[in-house]
Parts: structure tokens; sequence; C-alpha cells
């Protein structure tokens, strides 16, 4: 860790006695790491400084929103003018339907949207939307995916041996209503649909995962999701909280070419402020109330400072060559450190869609989450503490994505490849499995 924390670590112990863990959410977390938790304290551009001081050249990005970079000062701006006409009204305002077009636009298949404050509240709204849609209970998901923290999406992220149900707060008879498949199997996939069609109301799918690696689906597999839907009348779920305008600006759909029934948004759309979205065909959207019997609510859902700070930085990703840039910024930096790798015999892979990317220290592409169990823990534990002591941040987790930003610069990622290159030659015979999981 950085050499000076001390107030870092003394705040630390403080949260600790008060709030579980010392952190709010697990994600921020660096028990993995085998470290005490970094508080920080601000953000500009490509850059955190924590409390004692340090900065660090940030790759993880907010876990996703910081596409533009922190404290983006045209998304600021438009931020302040909400706070100062009231942060939040609790009723319908102009900047609600501004937002929509624009999503709209992005993901031509949310005919109708429904704006919450997060993505596992997206999801959750589009399972329960589902399934009053399709007057069927089953839900089909994968192993691995991570959708929020809903009893509905929770029990299965890992084996279910490590987290008993009793253990989880997850009703036993939630659980059973979940059904569980290895992401890129064809043949199993197809099982369960050939036994189980009838009764399943959606599928579930991140189109490209995040929380087991970066995982990209094999040729055919989303088209096969898709035809699998169809054929019983079963509701495609496109999870794109994670992917939803960071590999493309209309997600992976706009990538695969892939039309989803139900899609689910979050991280990126509101420009660093609370947000989620959910929306797809206009026959099931119109299942919500205040029209149909499906019931979800928020005050905060579409206020004033996300829906206006959120427009104005889809705006700015729509620009011509945002994408190309971001694409060029991730390759160079990945090629970089996979050349590396190779040239001091560190096997590690580096799959990445657009620029959410991840450093996955295995000899063999990692295709779904038994592959991503044996992952080289240890050697990202040494990586990322040793990169975070030169300045250097990228998530406390061996399996999570990583991110490039707008605001990353050609010299700051060469000072980033460089850096790898020094620290490289690190040894792992003396660390346990700091393995955790995510629950």
């Amino acid at each position: 860790m950085p050499k000076k924390s001390i107030k870092s670590l003394k705040l630390f112990k403080k949260l600790s006695a008060v709030t579980p863990g010392g952190v709010n959410s697990p994600f921020r977390s660096f028990h993995e790491m085998q470290m005490p938790t970094l508080i920080f304290l601000k953000g500009n551009g490509s850059k955190i400084w924590d409390i004692d001081g340090n900065c660090c050249l940030d790759y993880l990005g907010a876990w996703g929103p910081a596409i533009l970079g922190h404290a983006h000062p045209e998304v600021i701006k438009e931020a302040r003018k909400a706070i100062e006409d009231s942060p939040v009204l609790g009723v319908s305002t102009p900047w609600e339907f501004e937002m929509a077009s624009l999503v709209q636009k992005a993901f031509p298949s949310m005919e109708m949207i429904r704006f919450v404050n997060s993505g596992a509240e997206a999801v959750e709204a589009a399972i329960r939307l589902a399934r009053g849609g399709t007057k069927r209970s089953l839900l089909v998901r994968f192993e691995g995916g991570y959708h929020g923290h809903g009893d509905s999406v929770l029990w299965t992220y890992g084996p279910e041996e490590h987290h008993p149900i009793k253990e989880t707060g997850v009703p036993k008879g939630m659980a059973e209503e979940t059904v569980c498949v290895p992401f890129n199997d064809f043949q199993t996939l197809d099982e369960v649909f050939k036994k189980q069609g009838e009764e399943i109301a959606a599928l579930l799918v991140e189109p490209i995962t995040g929380s087991m690696g970066v995982i990209l689906p094999q040729p055919g597999f989303l088209e096969k999701c898709r035809e699998l839907t169809t054929q019983v009348g079963a509701i495609l779920i496109f999870d794109e909280v994670l992917t939803g305008f960071r590999v493309a600006l209309g997600g992976a759909q706009e990538r695969f070419k892939i039309k989803a029934d139900l899609t689910c948004l979050g991280k990126i759309l509101g420009g660093g402020f609370p947000a989620g979205a959910y929306g797809g065909r206009k026959d099931l959207m119109e299942k919500l109330a205040p029209l149909g019997y499906v019931y979800q609510a928020g005050t905060f859902s579409g206020n004033p400072i996300t829906m206006r700070a959120g427009a104005c930085a889809v705006r700015l990703l729509s620009r011509t060559g945002v994408y190309e840039k971001l694409e060029k910024k991730t390759k160079t930096l990945l090629s970089g450190i996979k050349q590396t790798a190779e040239k001091k015999g560190i096997p590690v892979q580096t799959p990445h869609a657009g620029s959410l990317f991840s450093i996955l220290f295995s000899e063999k592409p990692v295709l779904n989450f038994q592959d991503s169990l044996k992952i080289d823990v240890k050697r990202y534990l040494v990586f990322f503490q040793k990169m975070l002591e030169n300045g250097i941040l990228f998530p406390p987790s061996a399996s999570d994505a990583a991110v490039v930003s707008l605001a990353h610069t050609s010299i700051e990622i060469e000072q980033t490849i460089t850096i790898f290159s020094k620290i490289c030659n690190f040894s792992t015979k003396k660390l346990t499995s700091g393995r955790g999981e995510r629950i």
C-alpha cells in the first residue's frame, strides 16, 4: 500500500467499528488483497486521491461509471444547476423525457423505459416484470454472473456449498425458482429449455461478464439465448449494467446485433450519480403500474440531478470517435502488459471489450465461472499491491473487470506498462489465498 497511509488506516479502523467490514459495499473492501481498505477523498480526470494525499492513476473507474473521467466539468455544471433548482421534486420533470430519448436512440430495443436508482434495482424490477408478463416463475441465469444483491440472483453467485442457503438470508423457495447454467455452455442451456421451457419466465444474461473476468460470449451463444427464449415464450433479459455505454454506445446489443426483450442499465447512465433503468418491448412495459398490475416505484427514480447529469454524459459519449479512442487506449495498455508478462514468463490473459478489460493470471483463457476459479489469485494479489505502491489502482479483486476512461492519456498508459515491467518479477511463495466471495 502507499507509504503514507496513516490517516487512512486510522479512519478505516473507526469505520470498522460502526460499519460491517468498514465498508458500505463489499466491493470497496481490500480484504481479498490482504490489506486494510484505503479511504479516498476526491477524483479528477484519470486520478483519485486518498485522505493521506496519495495520488493514484485509476483503472477502477468507480467500478465502471467514470468513463469520461472523474468530475467531468460539463457533467458537474449540469448537476449544479439541478441542485440549485432542487435536487429532488418527487414529481415528473422535463429531463426524464430528454434522458429517455437519448437512451432509446442508443438502445432501440427499449421501446419504453422506467428509470430507477441502481443497476441492481433495475434487474430486480425486470425479473418481476418478466414473471408478471409471462405468468411463470422460473428464472434461468448463468454461474458467476453478477446481477446485484436481490434474492432472485444472489444465491447462485458461487458454489452452493460455499454459501449454504440458510446462511444467506435468501428463502429456499426463492432459490428454487432459479436455475443456474454455466456461461457459454450450449448443451446444458439447451437441455434446461427442453426440460423446463414451459415454466421459464426469463433468461437473464450478462452478454459480456465482468465479475468472473471479462468473458465474451462464444460465437453463436447469444443467438442461442435469443432462439431458445423465443421458442418457449420466455423473456430474454440483457443485464447491460456494466456493458451499456461502456463496450459501445448501444452496449453489447450494438456489438452483437442481438435484440433483447428487456434491458437493464446502470453505472455510466447517471454520469457519476446513482442511476439505473430498465426497458424493452412496449407490450411488456405497459404491464407496469399505473397501467398494469406489476408494481415498482421509487421516490428518487428519475431525479433531476441524475437525469440532467446523465443526459449530459450520454451526449458527450455520443460524439464521433469516442469509442474508437477508448478501444485504442485499452488495446495499447493490454498489448504492453501482455508482451511484458510473456517476456518474464508470466502466464496472463487480457480479455477486453471496448474499454472494459481484465488482467487474469491464468495459463488458459477463462470461458466460464469454473475457469475463473483457477485464476492465480496470489499473483494478482501481489500485482495489485505492487501497482498500488507505485500509484496505480486496479480493482481489489482478481476477477472483477477494470476500465479505461477518456481521461487516461497515452503517457499515463505507457507509465502503467513501464511500472508493470518493473514489478512483475514478484514472488508469491509466502502468500495465502486471498480469494473472497462476493455476498
